[in-house]
């Protein structure tokens, strides 16, 4: 099973994983989940804080994989700081899962081990875009529009955000067997 966890850029990666498994005659896409968690720590770090905790998701799904991303719904002051605090949390939190997850498995499947990944953000997002004002268009949220120097993210920072990510978790797996592997997708 294979449990893709973050906010609604991760939804449609899940949905196109789960087509092209059914396009391709798999058969399996029944073992493709999607679980919201738009900062995967249930924490209020700006525009919405929907779904589960990502640890509280794996502990109930029990899944094989787990595809994690977040970051268009973190914003507002110091939202670089709040990203790499989440990033920090989940490394630090992948590297206790071996030893809370190993009672579940042992005896019965003593190989067995959840894969962690991280799937740099995707460009989009309603929180990541510019509004223009002068249009008077509102949000995908059909909310007024916020303040765009405090709250729009441009993708540029997407970028910034994911190249120190992947930085990150490549350092620390040099040190952790356990450590998420990286799902690159800023080529897209």
């Amino acid at each position: 099973r294979i449990v893709l966890i973050g906010d609604s850029t991760m939804g449609q990666a899940a949905s196109t994983l789960m087509n092209a498994v059914i396009l391709g005659d798999g058969g399996c896409q029944e073992r493709i989940v999607f679980a919201l968690g738009d900062t995967l720590i249930q924490r209020n770090l700006g525009r919405y804080n929907r779904g589960a905790h990502w640890l509280d998701i794996v502990h109930r799904l029990d899944p094989d994989f787990v595809v994690l991303s977040t970051g268009a719904h973190i914003l507002g002051e110091n939202a670089e700081s709040k990203y790499d605090m989440v990033v920090a949390e989940v490394l630090n939190q992948t590297r206790q899962l071996p030893r809370k997850v190993a009672a579940r498995y042992a005896p019965a499947v003593p190989g067995r081990r959840l894969h962690v990944l991280w799937k740099t953000q995707a460009p989009g997002g309603c929180s990541s875009r510019p509004v223009a004002r002068e249009a008077s268009v509102t949000d995908c949220f059909e909310e007024p529009a916020y303040d765009d120097k405090q709250h729009w993210l441009q993708y540029s920072a997407f970028l910034a955000r994911d190249a120190r990510t992947v930085a990150r978790f490549r350092a620390a797996a040099w040190l952790d067997p356990h450590a998420p592997s990286i799902v690159d997708q800023r080529m897209l």
